[in-house]
């Protein structure tokens, strides 16, 4: 919907259950989340920032949903559609979904932390 409140909240937009995840560089005005919890008949916004979800741990999987490969995020450019990681995949393999998990690794491997349910 070209024009509507949910092309103007972040570069990624979906809901889920009665929540609205949004992800945005900034927080969006007051007026603009009303109406746009109130169109998606959701009652409470999840903001995140795009590189919220670099450095986390996540696994790749076949159409039917066996997973192939395990990898880290380095980026997500949610206006391409496109990731790019690190990771264990042997080309070529396509892939129909990324699981992405909640540890979060370093350049090294260590790991640097967890993110809590609804950061990203």
């Amino acid at each position: 919907m070209e024009g509507s409140p949910f092309d103007r909240l972040g570069v990624h937009v979906e809901s889920v259950g009665k929540t609205l995840l949004v992800v945005a560089e900034h927080e969006p005005e007051a007026s603009l989340v009303n109406e746009a919890l109130n169109l998606s008949h959701t009652s409470k916004l999840s903001l995140v920032s795009p590189t919220a979800y670099d450095g986390l741990v996540c696994s790749f999987v076949r159409g039917v949903g066996e997973d192939f490969g395990i990898g880290v995020i380095k980026s997500i450019d949610f206006a391409e559609r496109s990731m790019k990681a690190l990771n264990t995949a042997v080309a070529p393999a396509p892939v129909s979904m990324v699981r992405v998990g909640s540890v979060r690794i370093d350049e090294t491997g260590k790991e640097t932390g967890e993110t809590k349910p609804w950061t990203v």
